[in-house]
């Protein structure tokens, strides 16, 4: 895909509608080379926007329009979801991520999803202001059979435990395509977690991956958490929740789903929380185990010290680790903790290619026990 750079996009006055113009017959050369347009981080408003959208409705060859990091408020959003109404309408990514999209604009792109049948897969609003009123309305229209959404970007957006439980209340629809689902950088605590925990447990729903970093889930939302990824309806593979209150009991309950038949979890982002080595321990048990499918592992910024790292070293030289990435940086390892690396009973090959020691207290010691290590065949 070729971005389309438009350097100069502050318009006002008499140039307005000119370069309307001129930006429509570029946008139409462009589609028909070309399947996506890119105007990220422009000056591009709400008058922009409308002209944008006008010729998305009268085209339509266009698959893909990023229009991150602009000043589109809820008039432009308006005219972008009246045409993805248009028929014939081919456009199957919006990217609106960093705009001024408040519960109005939101409330159009909802009501195009719910009486439209779209083709839109991929909706990306992070970085707006929707709130729990607009996370409400685009939940509402998930229930439509015409919705064919399959990620939402709904990230930093002021979204508390409220527009969660609606949200979790639409995943539980028969309709629901949604494979990803980004809610980083709201206000959820372990209320709405639980709510979308019950909602994957509720029947076989298609979401794969869930993304509720920088929140405000402790434990209790790690346990619910838990009970989902235990139950065989729960198809879910990525599970980021760095940034978080999440304590050594809830990593323990985590690690203790990981052991299930049932979990089919790869991914799982434990960075800045407050675990321990305890929790690590509990880890540590879970990769060991033969139904772990765990690949990547992340526990960035936490309260790990060397009995903690001692624990996962000797699991991911188990033979039932699967785990290929493994991020310990920034937390309280010392020699002692690489050392156990060195002499972790190492019969099997490890699948283990990335470690991830930086920002911890290695010296010399450690370093050359890590570089032993390295010289193994397995």
């Amino acid at each position: 895909r070729r971005e389309y750079a438009a350097s100069h996009c502050a318009w006002s006055g008499e140039e307005f509608h000119g370069r309307m113009e001129s930006l429509e017959r570029g946008l139409a050369a462009i589609q028909r080379k070309e399947n996506a347009v890119f105007l990220h981080k422009c000056s591009i408003g709400d008058k922009g926007a409308q002209a944008i959208a006008h010729a998305v409705a009268s085209r339509s060859t266009l698959t893909a329009l990023d229009l991150r990091d602009n000043d589109i408020g809820d008039e432009g959003c308006a005219a972008l979801a009246e045409a993805i109404k248009a028929p014939n309408t081919t456009l199957t990514e919006l990217d609106l991520r960093e705009n001024r999209v408040c519960e109005r604009g939101c409330a159009a792109l909802a009501d195009a999803l719910a009486t439209t049948k779209t083709a839109l897969t991929v909706l990306a609003l992070s970085r707006n202001s929707i709130g729990d009123r607009g996370c409400a309305a685009l939940a509402r229209a998930l229930h439509s059979p015409y919705t064919a959404l399959s990620a939402l970007y709904l990230g930093w957006n002021g979204i508390g435990d409220d527009g969660c439980a609606v949200l979790a209340s639409a995943l539980e629809s028969p309709h629901v395509a949604l494979t990803d689902l980004i809610l980083s950088g709201n206000r959820i605590g372990d209320d709405g977690c639980a709510a979308l925990a019950a909602a994957l447990q509720s029947h076989r729903t298609a979401l794969t991956a869930l993304h509720l970093t920088e929140n405000h889930v402790g434990d209790r939302g790690c346990v619910a958490l838990a009970g989902a990824l235990r139950s065989p309806l729960t198809v879910l593979r990525e599970l980021y929740l760095s940034g978080n209150d999440i304590g050594d009991n809830g990593c323990a309950a985590l690690a203790t789903a990981m052991q299930s038949p049932h979990s089919v979890l790869t991914e799982l982002d434990l960075a800045n929380n407050c675990i321990g080595d305890e929790g690590c321990a509990a880890l540590a048990t879970a990769l060991q185990s033969s139904g772990s499918t765990l690949t990547t592992l992340a526990l960035f910024h936490n309260r790990i010290g060397d009995g903690g790292c001692a624990a996962l070293a000797r699991a991911v030289l188990s033979l039932h680790s699967s785990l290929t990435a493994l991020y310990l940086g920034g937390n309280r390892i010392g020699d002692d903790g690489c050392v156990a690396f060195a002499t972790a009973d190492q019969k099997f090959s490890s699948a283990l290619t990335e470690l991830h020691l930086s920002e911890n207290c290695i010296g010399d010691d450690g370093c050359a026990a890590l570089a032993t290590v390295m010289q193994s065949p397995h």
